[in-house]
């Protein structure tokens, strides 16, 4: 009868349902199922949590690389506060972190290291006196599966790096602009210091005809560009020379802005005669070239101006204990010193001779800011260089000599033993013989010498 159910499709329906009541079949996949979203979720944490790891070692890199950037601006160029900031800032940049995009900030600050800690230049100013860059690179990651425990927004994941302008050792002979150089038959001896050359490019040192059995500098050489060699000898690839670091430190480098460095009475109408003229207390003059070729000269100690004057020593003896040889005017002299007997002191200190505190130590300035009218090349062959010293025996040269604006050729064979100081800053140098330089006795004369610049992290 119509609208009554038949016995059988009840007892049909209580069938199907206690057969699948009864079915295991797919049980597996729902409990997959289930477990899968807290798997998948445990998965995406942990994935997010590497993301925030490898962020910040990618972050640590360009932290170090920009702390670094900014040392080197401060020793390389003599660089300012804006400047060191600036090269960091740009280094981080091409690393992918900006300051101000993808919630990035990037904070570059000069300052100074010390037992330990950096402390950041308040100033703005500090080009001379920060020897430290610390760069903070701080990115904020937003969250994801991490929100399920810590909470919608971002986490910042953040690197600190700080880079460290650092002294490693002496050089006997630091050449400036106009690079290094040995001919064939040098065979350059240096005792617990360096050979330096701050010239960039490929040629900053250059050996000439390098020989198969001679190591010519048997120094560490540091150059802030390449080596060049030409003959059989391999020189260049010495075990130790570091080629492509920073500048080295010119000790002198106060004397080119020293305005007082040349006292006003140095001028054409009291430097006349080649006798030296006294000017004032221990501070003499001279005026036309000195030429020492024989006998015994005798100079007391003192402060000795030559203006547009040339000093030559080639036979004979000449003695000056306590001096400093300023070489100045508008058409400068020249040095040369290649025979006789010849034992020249700088002055530690400048007690009763011309009063300034940048000579200390000096025995020989070729005023930077002169006319130089000798050759530059760097070479002992081509022309007439500006400074020429032929080592001997005989010779002894104890103190800084800077030439930072001229050519000096170093010739002969080794100075005698009473040489201990014998530190050399010049626009360029040039071996032509075998010299022998140390700085064992510089804290005698009061001299400062050049310093290998390097640059360290320290955080």
């Amino acid at each position: 009868m119509t609208g009554i159910s038949s016995p059988k499709v009840g007892r049909s329906i209580v069938q199907n349902i206690s057969r699948l009541m009864r079915d295991r079949r797919g049980a597996t996949a729902f409990m997959f199922l289930v477990s899968s979203v807290g798997f998948m979720g445990m998965a995406g944490f942990g994935m997010e949590v590497s993301t925030w790891y490898l962020e910040r070692r990618h972050g640590q890199n360009a932290a170090d690389a920009a702390a670094i950037a900014g040392v080197l601006e401060l020793i390389q160029t003599s660089g300012t506060y804006a400047s060191a900031q600036t090269a960091g800032s740009n280094v981080a940049t091409a690393n992918g972190y900006t300051s101000g995009v993808g919630n990035t900030t990037v904070t570059i600050e000069p300052g100074t290291y010390s037992g330990g800690s950096f402390a950041a230049d308040s100033s703005g100013s500090c080009s001379s006196s920060c020897t430290a860059v610390k760069a903070t690179i701080a990115r904020a990651m937003p969250r994801s599966f991490t929100a399920l425990l810590m909470g919608t927004g971002s986490t910042n994941v953040g690197e600190v790096a700080v880079a460290v302008r650092a002294n490693t050792g002496a050089a006997c002979s630091l050449a400036l602009s106009g690079g290094l150089g040995f001919s064939g038959s040098a065979a350059v001896s240096a005792t617990n210091c360096s050979l330096a050359s701050n010239a960039t490019g490929s040629q900053s040192i250059s050996f000439n005809g390098a020989g198969a059995s001679k190591t010519q500098a048997n120094a560490i050489l540091v150059g802030s560009g390449g080596c060049t060699q030409t003959g059989s000898g391999s020189p260049c690839t010495q075990s130790g020379n570091l080629m492509y670091q920073p500048s080295s430190l010119d000790p002198y480098l106060a004397l080119q802005t020293d305005k007082s460095a040349i006292p006003a009475s140095v001028n054409s109408t009291n430097c006349t005669s080649s006798t030296p003229a006294q000017i004032s207390t221990g501070t003499y003059c001279v005026g036309k070239d000195v030429s020492i070729n024989g006998g015994v000269t005798t100079w007391s100690s003192g402060t000795y101006f030559f203006y547009n004057s040339s000093l030559s020593i080639t036979s004979g003896s000449f003695t000056c204990n306590g001096c400093v040889f300023v070489f100045t005017g508008n058409n400068i002299g020249t040095l040369t010193i290649n025979g006789g007997t010849v034992t020249m002191n700088a002055a530690p200190t400048r007690s009763n001779t011309y009063n300034d505190t940048n000579y200390n130590g000096i025995l020989f300035y070729m005023d930077y800011n002169s006319k130089i009218t000798g050759n530059k090349a760097q070479s002992c062959g081509n022309g007439n260089v500006q400074v020429s010293i032929s080592g001997s025996s005989t010779i002894t040269l104890n103190g800084g000599m800077y030439f930072p604006n001229a050519a000096v050729c170093v010739s002969g064979s080794a100075f005698s033993s009473s040489e201990s100081c014998f530190s050399l800053v010049a626009w360029s140098i040039y071996y032509n013989g075998n010299a022998t330089q140390n700085l064992a006795g510089c804290s005698t004369t009061g001299t400062q010498t050049a310093q290998i610049r390097a640059v360290n992290l320290v955080q």
